[in-house]
């Protein structure tokens, strides 16, 4: 979705293969669960590859890496408002 050099760029393209994932699972009745196993400052496997750690970096690190994965959760938060928790849910890291 985004890029570890630029964590404020939210890229279209991959979106649209997360909407057409939620299209097919509220067509075929599967839930569908949104989550990250990277966010700006976090990896799940490769984590030291992050020019900034959430969790253990310095203040300063931490505040942007957390202001970034919160205006990365906000664009989800707004691109699928309104889809039901019975179809859709998130689990904010992974």
């Amino acid at each position: 979705m985004g890029s570890k050099d630029g964590w404020s760029i939210i890229r279209e393209e991959p979106l649209k293969e997360i909407d057409r994932a939620i299209d097919l699972g509220r067509q075929h009745g599967i839930h569908i669960n949104l989550n990250f196993h990277r966010i700006p400052g976090y990896c799940i496997n490769g984590r030291e590859l992050e020019p900034a750690d959430l969790f253990s970096g310095t203040r300063t690190e931490r505040d942007k890496a957390l202001a970034a994965a919160v205006f990365h959760w906000k664009a989800f938060a707004r691109r699928y408002k309104g889809i039901p928790n019975l179809h859709l849910s998130f689990d904010l890291i992974q």
